[in-house]
């Protein structure tokens, strides 16, 4: 049977990510013709180019592997099995 304590940690790893990113990103909405709410979406506010210097398409991620202790570089996701 497989342990389900990989699967908690993975996710809480990844809902404090999402708040990271929420907190630090702007967000978006996207109005129809109707003047409804179509969708939002999160952004950076810069042009996703290697040639601007401002963009850091990373930043928040590798931000917090370090808080976690965790090498950015290297990231793997094991999962036991008994």
């Amino acid at each position: 049977m497989d342990d389900p304590q990989p699967d908690a940690q993975l996710s809480a790893v990844l809902q404090r990510l999402l708040e990271i990113l929420k907190a630090n990103l702007q967000q978006v909405s996207v109005m129809g013709e109707d003047g409804k709410e179509r969708y939002r979406y999160y952004t950076c506010g810069q042009e996703h180019d290697p040639r601007n210097k401002e963009w850091k398409p990373f930043q928040h991620l590798m931000r917090y592997c370090q808080e976690l202790g965790m090498n950015f570089m290297r990231l793997e996701i094991r999962s036991r099995r008994g």
